[in-house]
């Protein structure tokens, strides 16, 4: 039992020193999206506001008096992106025009996962499950926390000011068909009244200031 504890606290603190890049893994992706080097998002932000997008839509799922795992939710946010800290991201339009490049990614996203379940000590077995669920992506849970990343996605280029019609023109239906997936007719109707208000803000000025002179 001596051992396990002390491997478990010296692979805790090395997986502490890992997870610190994710400040400083830049998003690639965006490059092809036209969005400047010095714009370019991080993996930690990237993270975080998935998981707090995740989370409240989760909540307003539950007010809603739908079933929905909250917990589950934020565990799969949290690390849907973590086998790019070795190397980035892809970008989703190159993807589509080139499988074979897109298939490679998600062996080196694999792999990437794989050294790092190392650090997780007696987590290994449980963070393994929620990876795959993030990539099955087979439960309301998974699908919500997907609809949640491409929203960050589509908020982030909407911030920075390269939202463009063709992103809208090929993500808006992939939201609508995930949101159509979900097994619980009250996620469904909730989610599906969530998006409709959102993209109404999406050809607003991201200026704080706009939304203090509409108060």
């Amino acid at each position: 039992m001596l051992v396990i504890a002390i491997f478990t606290m010296s692979s805790f603190s090395q997986l502490l020193q890992l997870l610190q890049l994710t400040r400083s893994q830049t998003q690639y992706g965006y490059l092809l999206s036209g969005v400047p080097k010095e714009k370019l998002s991080d993996l930690a932000q990237h993270h975080y506001l998935v998981t707090f997008i995740g989370w409240q839509m989760a909540l307003h799922c539950q007010f809603a008096g739908a079933n929905i795992n909250t917990m589950q939710v934020l565990e799969i946010c949290l690390v849907h992106d973590l086998g790019e800290l070795f190397g980035g991201d892809i970008n989703w339009f190159y993807a589509k025009h080139n499988p074979a490049a897109r298939k490679a990614a998600k062996v080196f996203e694999e792999e990437n996962n794989q050294f790092l379940l190392q650090y997780f000590g007696e987590q290994r077995t449980h963070i393994q499950a929620v990876i795959d669920a993030a990539h099955l992506c087979q439960t309301d849970e998974a699908r919500l926390a997907k609809l949640a990343d491409y929203l960050e996605c589509l908020q982030y280029k909407n911030f920075v000011n390269a939202l463009s019609a063709t992103d809208l023109d090929m993500a808006v239906p992939a939201l609508y068909r995930l949101i159509q997936l979900m097994s619980c007719p009250k996620i469904q109707k909730s989610l599906t009244n969530l998006i409709n208000d959102w993209l109404k803000t999406l050809d607003q000025m991201p200026n704080f200031l706009f939304f203090l002179a509409k108060s």
